[in-house]
């Protein structure tokens, strides 16, 4: 990789503010990620909250009102979401939790929430593709705990078997309660007007989608039904990639940060040599340009656990 390549991804891990980080790449992306996304977080968890008829559950400040962040990260979604439902209204208690496997993003996500005196909100190590009644440190034995909203952002379409998972949420969900999740599906044609960008992105969607087997954000309504799930509905949304916007620098920046994370893996399963993965690269920095814009699209999908 040349010096200007490198000293692109020197100075975003010099810029990381993440000093917990155990993998300073791929917590940069998921901070970029989720300012790009934070709009339409805040449109679908509406959607969502208006489908099942949670407001007024959700103004009556005699009320807690239970939610769920599947695959946390570092929390970043939950001060977003309770300032948002904050602006709409609500006045129960709000008793936030979030899981995530990852050790270092729990433990970063519980200290920055005390940092924002958010106390009612609660990070568990957990794997979400075990069930959501086995968390560690938290009961949810009883129905009067489970949650009244859940979401996950980009977390299905990264298991192998989302059915399953589907079905833990659906267990730990109260009856009439609304669930979101966002992702992408790995069919799509992503893209952004440079040949070496465009082979690498293929290369790594195709070998995600061989992996896993499936791609859950190609029909999400189908295995939501499967589980139980009712009132289904699914919107796309497409951002820039590149161009002149700051949302399209952020994202063209997630998306090599994407390409970064995944070369050694990609070279290691024999898809590409490090010497023709190094070279797109090369490529690549040669061709971006401001005047270049491409897209990335993702799917949106809410539902709700029937009342009876």
């Amino acid at each position: 990789m040349s010096n200007g390549s490198t000293a692109f991804f020197s100075k975003i891990k010099g810029n990381n503010a993440y000093v917990l980080a155990d993998s300073l790449d791929d917590r940069k992306r998921l901070t970029i990620q989720v300012k790009v996304f934070t709009p339409v977080f805040k449109q679908a968890i509406g959607l969502a909250l208006d489908k099942a008829e949670l407001w007024t559950k959700l103004r009556d400040p005699k009320a807690t009102f239970h939610i769920l962040d599947l695959g946390c990260g570092e929390g970043l979604y939950l001060p977003i979401l309770h300032q948002y439902l904050l602006e709409r209204g609500a006045k129960a208690h709000l008793k936030m939790v979030g899981i995530d496997l990852d050790s270092t993003a729990v433990a970063t996500a519980q200290e920055y929430m005390t940092a924002l005196g958010l106390r009612h909100a609660r990070f568990y190590l957990h794997d979400a593709t075990m069930p959501l009644t086995k968390i560690e440190g938290l009961s949810l034995v009883d129905p009067s705990s489970h949650f009244d909203l859940i979401f996950a952002s980009a977390l299905l379409m990264h298991l192998r078997n989302p059915q399953a998972t589907l079905h833990y949420i659906y267990e730990v969900l109260q009856p009439g309660g609304a669930f979101y999740t966002k992702d992408m599906s790995w069919s799509w044609d992503n893209s952004y007007p440079s040949p070496a960008f465009t082979r690498i992105i293929h290369l790594a969607q195709q070998a995600t989608l061989k992996m896993l087997g499936v791609d859950f954000a190609a029909n999400p309504k189908s295995f939501l039904q499967v589980a139980g799930f009712e009132s289904i509905e699914s919107f796309e949304d497409r951002y820039a990639v590149g161009g002149h916007t700051e949302s399209g620098r952020r994202m063209l920046e997630n998306l090599l940060l994407v390409q970064h994370a995944v070369r050694a893996t990609l070279i290691q399963s024999g898809v590409i040599s490090a010497r023709e993965y190094d070279g797109l690269m090369e490529q690549e920095f040669r061709e971006i340009s401001p005047e270049l814009e491409g897209r990335f699209s993702t799917v949106n999908t809410i539902a709700r656990r029937p009342l009876h």
